[in-house]
């Protein structure tokens, strides 16, 4: 029986192979002769040609934005259109139009648009630094700000890289091409950073963090830093906790140069400090070089921390307080926020103007108080779209941007909503 397999088997390879089995054999990468038991290179299938990729325009800004067809062809853009470029071509399922202007043009447009008694007004928001530092300009460029407040890092991380400075030198020439000063540009601290603190971990983390972030603002050519002054976390009395910041704020001063140093009022939740204009006075008090330290005040802190600032009388009688106790030459900015929790409430609750207990009395007044003008008026709102979200892919390339907008975008951000409610309320007490 084992005789009759063996030669069996022995048959079997010297078989010629039929005409179906070779077929199979050859489409495979690699394939065997079973006739000279040799192996050969099955023959190269033709690929078909692949589609060209779309045209990706680079920015200095490290953004790529997707061009239909040659941007230098003519056709491509209506120029009779009062200046504006408009696609011309109808672009098929998936495609975005392109459109594109001058940074010059869009800086001018957001001055255009303001009423007269705006123009001394320089509202923005909190923008994302998504894609590289410098995006955070045309960021605040597309929602019409004058001014905008950003993080200069990840807030919530306590180790991160050193700036890069090609980003710190495009982040710059941003600013000059969008026609944004940097005086009107207000960077947040993180959040983690306590200088309150007398754990002695917290403390040092806490200082290293805190003089990075200032140099950091040197790099990106900034004069202000805003920063939440901390908490005692029960292990100090509010007083040694006001002189341990205004020490860090001494030390931090002797390794910078230039960047004024701001504290934000706070809501009064838990052990926080800075809630009260005593507790910021007595910090500056303590700070040797006082030309480099200011105040922010946050409506919504105000509000949660007691100052009534919905009502005429209450609104009167809070900055009479603060310019009394703390002085108008220190007040470096605003956070222009309405709130969800309730007056005294200690909630540090943001929400969008006039949508909040606050109201739209206390923006309107604020917005003709000639003791704001020229300072950054910065909204830290939850953002939102009544609609799809906007699909901004904003770039520059020898001072063109070029804005991304989808037919679906019919809904509007809040916060480019909220930017031109502030301006317009100007002139109108």
């Amino acid at each position: 029986m084992a005789r009759t397999r063996a030669a069996s088997k022995a048959h079997t390879s010297t078989t010629v192979p039929s005409a179906k089995k070779r077929r199979r054999v050859h489409t495979q990468a690699q394939a065997t002769d079973i006739a000279t038991d040799t192996v050969v290179k099955a023959p190269k299938r033709r690929r078909r040609p692949k589609e060209p990729k779309p045209r990706v325009m680079k920015t200095p800004y490290d953004v790529e934005v997707a061009i239909e067809g040659d941007p230098d062809e003519p056709d491509q853009v209506d120029q009779q259109s009062n200046g504006k470029a408009i696609p011309k071509k109808k672009v098929g399922r998936g495609k975005q139009p392109v459109l594109t202007k001058q940074a010059t043009e869009i800086a001018d447009e957001v001055l255009d648009q303001l009423p007269a008694a705006a123009r001394d007004r320089f509202v923005g928001c909190h923008v994302s630094i998504g894609g590289g530092i410098e995006r955070a300009v045309v960021n605040a460029a597309a929602m019409g700000c004058r001014g905008f407040a950003l993080d200069t890092r990840n807030k919530q991380r306590w180790e991160h890289p050193p700036l890069d400075p090609e980003r710190a030198a495009a982040f710059r020439k941003a600013c000059i091409d969008f026609q944004i000063s940097p005086k009107h540009i207000l960077p947040h601290g993180s959040y983690l950073i306590n200088l309150a603190s007398i754990d002695p971990e917290i403390s040092q983390k806490s200082y290293k963090g805190f003089l990075e972030e200032l140099q950091r603002c040197e790099q990106l050519g900034l004069q202000l830093y805003n920063f939440h002054p901390g908490s005692t976390a029960g292990l100090c009395t509010p007083k040694e906790s006001l002189e341990r910041i205004a020490d860090c704020i001494n030390r931090a001063h002797a390794s910078t140069k230039g960047v004024t140093i701001v504290l934000e009022n706070m809501a009064g939740a838990g052990n926080s400090v800075g809630h009260s204009f005593e507790n910021l006075r007595h910090i500056i008090d303590h700070v040797d070089d006082k030309s480099r330290v200011g105040v922010c005040l946050d409506t919504c802190h105000l509000y949660a921390a007691g100052f009534d600032v919905s009502t005429e009388e209450g609104y009167r009688d809070t900055f009479q307080k603060y310019g009394d106790i703390v002085g108008w030459e220190y007040l470096k900015a605003l956070h222009v926020n309405d709130s969800k929790g309730a007056l005294s409430s200690k909630r540090d609750r943001h929400e969008n103007i006039g949508r909040g207990l606050i109201g739209l009395g206390c923006f309107q007044r604020l917005m003709n108080d000639d003791r704001f003008v020229n300072i950054p008026l910065i909204m830290e709102t939850p953002m939102q779209c009544s609609g799809p979200k906007l699909n901004y892919s904003a770039s520059l390339r020898d001072g063109c941007v070029a804005f991304q907008e989808t037919e679906k975008d019919a809904g509007e951000c809040t916060d480019k909503r909220d930017v031109r409610l502030l301006y317009n309320m100007c002139g109108k007490k």
